[in-house]
């Protein structure tokens, strides 16, 4: 059972290169893709080694999962909710532990396994649907789509996100020194972050 916790820090170290290269939604969707497979592999596993086999892949998915999870979440939410937020992940994760401990007493085992494959598609499937977070699109210079994922996000319009928020972002303004010739490449990360 433990060779799953060995197996999660690969994951992590290589989980925020891909979330910074390719973007949140896109790391998120890929890092569902190994618990597919480890979900798969155990729920046919037979014999030892492709249990552990099975095991490793899911570990190092919990480690590709991390960083862009929190990451996301940190970008996305609303000030006033991103703390509540925040502990989401570590609740799903300890909840599916106790999910597939249930599953494991009440089912044989293979099928338990195979049932683990469901939560990582409906995740691939919900990500699907989502924007790419505002502040990532923002870093890499594509502001009309960030501005859109942020409209996506909070609903109105852009106008509206901005006025609702002006005192936070006037406040960034103030604190980081920042004149008008440079406020576009400098603050639009932080402004969206802001939010």
């Amino acid at each position: 059972a433990s060779i799953h916790s060995a197996a999660t820090p690969v994951g992590s170290f290589f989980s925020g290169m891909l979330s910074d290269r390719w973007g949140r939604k896109l790391a998120l969707m890929v890092s569902t893709l190994p618990y597919i497979v480890g979900w798969l592999t155990l729920a046919l596993a037979d014999s030892h080694a492709l249990v552990l086999a099975g095991r490793v892949i899911c570990g190092v998915a919990v480690g590709l999962i991390a960083v862009p999870a929190q990451v996301i979440l940190g970008e996305v939410a609303e000030p006033r909710i991103r703390g509540l937020l925040s502990g989401a992940p570590h609740m799903s994760y300890s909840l599916g532990i106790l999910m597939v401990y249930i599953l494991g007493a009440s089912l044989e085992w293979h099928l338990a396994a195979g049932l683990g494959v469901i939560l990582p598609l409906v995740a691939l499937a919900v990500f699907s649907f989502l924007p790419e977070s505002p502040v990532w699109l923002a870093r890499h210079d594509r502001v009309e789509e960030a501005s859109k994922a942020l409209v996506w996000l909070r609903g109105g319009d852009a106008i509206q996100v901005c006025r609702r928020h002006f005192t936070t972002c006037a406040t960034l303004v103030t604190r980081l020194g920042v004149s008008n010739e440079t406020s576009h490449n400098v603050l639009s990360p932080y402004f969206l972050f802001a939010f």
